[in-house]
């Protein structure tokens, strides 16, 4: 199999932590390409027409992409189990993980690729509004969720955290979220 993947993303991170859960990575080839969100990459949008990563070549030429259907194909592959069948309230809160990444990425994008002076503020207090709402969850309702058995939710949630830190370690989101700074 061959995965596409750009920079530090943490949806191709979704990705490799499955590969790796399922015993893929050393059958897997990285092909790293370039992508951002201004200019599109030929050789990228060949695999994917909509130009993003992270993008799966099977052994049999079939590209797959989005790291939802990715991740749900290696789970279905490796037997893994991390998508629970009729457990609403798990898959609930892997897609406010998911939610919270993409408001993430949001922010990171008005900063990188805007100019200073077209930064849009009340947008980028809006992205964070979301993130500290979905934080708050985290560590107030859903705290003892997060603790079960290994899971996409925690696999989002992870992501989700390690890119805020990446890319927004001045937010200090951990100060006021002990549960979820221990996790």
């Amino acid at each position: 199999m061959n995965l596409y993947k750009a920079g530090p993303s943490p949806f191709v991170r979704k990705v490799e932590i499955f590969l790796h859960e399922a015993g893929l990575t050393e059958g897997t080839q990285i092909v790293p390409v370039q992508s951002n969100p201004l200019t599109g990459n030929p050789v990228l949008i060949a695999a994917n027409p909509a130009g993003k990563i992270p993008v799966l070549e099977t052994e049999t030429g079939q590209m797959l992409f989005d790291s939802d259907v990715i991740c749900r194909y290696l789970d279905h592959r490796g037997n893994l189990g991390f998508y629970p069948t009729e457990n609403w309230h798990l898959l609930t809160l892997a897609s406010s993980a998911d939610a919270m990444l993409t408001a993430i990425i949001s922010m990171t994008y008005e900063a990188r690729f805007r100019p200073d002076e077209f930064q849009f503020e009340p947008w980028v207090d809006g992205q964070w509004a979301k993130i500290s709402s979905l934080l708050d969850t985290f560590e107030g309702p859903w705290a003892q969720d997060i603790d079960s058995p290994f899971n996409i939710a925690q696999i989002n949630l992870a992501c989700a955290l390690g890119f805020l830190d990446f890319r927004h370690a001045n937010r200090n989101w951990r100060d006021s979220r002990p549960t979820l700074a221990k996790w």
